[in-house]
């Protein structure tokens, strides 16, 4: 979701995440995403089940997050025009 919601918006017409300068919510998504980098990598090191379904659903919600930031920034945009 979160892979599909960046494709989408880098072929908008208008990006809904500006590049330009650094702004909350860039700053949002950098850490969520350096965050799942993080976790993706304990994951794979580490072997309990327990651990790794506690990670998943961790996954999960920042994915929820990313993809949910970027969705209210374009309608945020869109109800702005």
């Amino acid at each position: 979701m979160s892979a599909l919601s960046g494709i989408k918006d880098s072929v908008a017409d208008t990006m809904a995440v500006s590049f330009e300068q650094m702004n909350i919510p860039l700053a949002i998504l950098c850490a969520l995403g350096g965050l799942a980098l993080l976790i993706g990598v304990v994951s794979a090191i580490c072997k309990k089940e327990k651990i790794n379904r506690v990670l998943f659903y961790v996954l999960s919600f920042i994915i929820i997050v990313k993809t949910s930031v970027v969705e209210v920034l374009r309608i945020v945009d869109y109800l702005g025009r």
